[in-house]
C-alpha cells in the first residue's frame, strides 16, 4: 500500500507508516512447494518437495494495517493441513505482531516480524513445532528473494532459546497463481 494518510475513529488523520508495505510482496494467490533439508535434530533429510504443492492466499484488511493469509497444504498421505494468520502492524514498536492458527492443532502461533535489510524475519513459537517437539522450540521464519511472481520462505528452529539455529530446516518456494 502507498504511504498516504488514513482517517482515524474520531476524524484525526495519521501518517501511514512505510512499514505497512512490508508484506506487499505476498499479496495475492500463490502455489508453494515445501522442501525439508534437515530434520529438527540436524540429521539430513530429503531435498525433494516434502508434500504436493499447497495454496496460499494473502490480502490486506483493515485499511492495510493487517495482512491476512490462509493456506491449504495437502500431505503425501492424503491428509490436508489448513491454517490462517493475521499480521498486524504495531506502529509503536515498528514491528508486526503475527498470530496464526492451524486447524486441528492446539494452540496459536505467535511471532514478531521485522524487515531486516532485504528480508522479512519472523521469530516466535509455532503450534506445529511445539506439538512435534514437546515445546521449548523457538522458530525463525525468513521471507526473501522477493520477485513479482515468486519468493522464498525459510524456517529454522532453535532448541536453546535462539542462541543457535538449525538453519535451513524447511524451505517453501512460492509462485504466483496467474489470473485469467
Amino acid at each position: 500500500m502507498p504511504n498516504d494518510t488514513t482517517t482515524g475513529a474520531q476524524g484525526a488523520t495519521a501518517q501511514r507508516p512505510s512499514e505497512l508495505a512490508d508484506f506487499d510482496f505476498a499479496i495475492g494467490d500463490w502455489t508453494y512447494t515445501t522442501t525439508l533439508l534437515r530434520r529438527p535434530n540436524g540429521e539430513p533429510a530429503w531435498d525433494e518437495p516434502a508434500a504436493p504443492a499447497g495454496r496460499w492466499s494473502f490480502r490486506h484488511v483493515l485499511d492495510g494495517w493487517v495482512v491476512q493469509d490462509e493456506f491449504i497444504q495437502p500431505l503425501g498421505d492424503g491428509a490436508v493441513v489448513r491454517g490462517a494468520t493475521l499480521r498486524a502492524f504495531d506502529a509503536q514498536s515498528g514491528s508486526w505482531r503475527v498470530r496464526g492458527v492451524v486447524a486441528e492443532t492446539p494452540g496459536w502461533d505467535e511471532f514478531e516480524a521485522r524487515r531486516v535489510e532485504d528480508t522479512l524475519v519472523m521469530t516466535g513459537c509455532s503450534s506445529l513445532t511445539a506439538a512435534r517437539s514437546g515445546g521449548g522450540t523457538l522458530q525463525r521464519v525468513t521471507f526473501y528473494d522477493f520477485k513479482p511472481d515468486s519468493w522464498i520462505r525459510r524456517s529454522e528452529e532453535s532448541l536453546d532459546g535462539g542462541k543457535t539455529w538449525n538453519e535451513g530446516v524447511v524451505f517453501s518456494y512460492a509462485t504466483r497463481v496467474e489470473t485469467e
